[in-house]
């Protein structure tokens, strides 16, 4: 979701050039989101949550604007398929 708003500052040549410049771009919802992405407590926390069948929900701040994700957990249907047998030819 962060690459499909903004590339990933860290290989994008425009933000690499502000920085060598010695200007940091002010982190912005991208950025907010990978950050989020990348703390293993806030993944372990979603995580129980989400198996504890309680919605996890994160909004992220961008001027004006926000994003939020939601994601609600649904118990998965399981189809039950028999295996697969050829037929069985008698020899004559």
């Amino acid at each position: 979701m962060a690459d499909r708003l903004d590339p990933d500052p860290e290989v994008s040549p425009w933000v690499t050039e502000l920085m060598r410049m010695g200007r940091v771009p002010v982190p912005d919802a991208p950025t907010e989101i990978r950050v989020w992405c990348d703390d293993p407590g806030e993944e372990r926390a979603a995580f129980a949550r989400l198996e504890q069948g309680v919605p996890v929900s994160v909004v992220i701040p961008d001027g004006p604007d926000r994003y939020t994700l939601a994601v609600c957990p649904q118990r998965a249907r399981v189809l039950l398929v028999q295996p697969y047998s050829p037929p069985q030819f008698r020899k004559r």
